[in-house]
């Protein structure tokens, strides 16, 4: 992979309480990490939002559409 690729990618974000987060790293096919510095209403059980095409995911992954 080209040097220019790897810095100019989109960083894949998601969305917890209607604000927008980036994705930092990965730990594994289910665990992602987020960084929510500064974000003070964030609890454990809030629903986390990622905008990706279903195409792209693992089929045992659930799914919901709006």
């Amino acid at each position: 992979m080209e040097l220019k690729k790897v810095f100019t990618r989109p960083r894949l974000q998601v969305k917890i309480n209607n604000k927008i987060y980036n994705i930092i790293g990965r730990l594994g096919m289910y665990h992602s990490i987020i960084d929510i510095t500064g974000a003070e209403d964030i609890t454990v059980g809030n629903e986390v939002v990622l905008d990706i095409a279903p195409l792209y995911t693992n089929t045992n992954i659930r799914r919901e559409y709006n």
